[in-house]
């Protein structure tokens, strides 16, 4: 069973707006919640939201509950991709999974255009930012340190 909350914050942003897609690229956003809705086909699925941070908000519908064998499978292998993205490890090997568990996490996501809505096309982990090495790791050896032999050679 997933739990499915959604922070106060989001449902106040459902107030009808001038919206305006974000444009097609990748964006380092944060898993902002997740909320059962039926569409209009009277099908059951979870909304996921993501924020930038600036406050956009992007949202992804995942057929979890689709009557069709096949589309459930690919939205299970979605969610879990999500979780993983945030830092999940084998999210396919619980036994539940809740998304409350991975609310306020980072993840890259990458959204097209589609008419006035964004498509996410995929997530993944944000990469650890590499630090450049220090200046003493990278200082050059000097003549005399080479030639001086190794402490434990006597």
């Amino acid at each position: 069973m997933v739990a499915l909350t959604r922070p106060d914050d989001l449902a106040a942003s459902e107030q009808p707006s001038e919206f305006q897609p974000l444009p097609a690229g990748t964006y380092d956003m944060t898993f902002a919640g997740a909320d059962e809705k039926v569409s209009a086909n009277g099908n059951r699925g979870l909304v996921v939201f993501y924020k930038t941070d600036d406050g956009m908000q992007v949202s992804n519908w995942i057929n979890l509950w689709h009557p069709k064998a096949n589309v459930q499978a690919r939205a299970w292998d979605d969610l879990f991709a999500i979780a993983r993205a945030c830092g999940v490890s084998n999210p396919e090997q619980q036994a539940a999974f809740d998304t409350d568990s991975i609310l306020g996490r980072r993840l890259r996501v990458t959204v097209s255009v589609r008419g006035q809505y964004n498509d996410v096309e995929s997530v993944s982990p944000i990469p650890a930012a590499v630090s450049p090495p220090s200046a003493a790791a990278t200082a050059p050896v000097q003549a005399s340190e080479q030639a001086q032999a190794p402490a434990w050679r006597g």
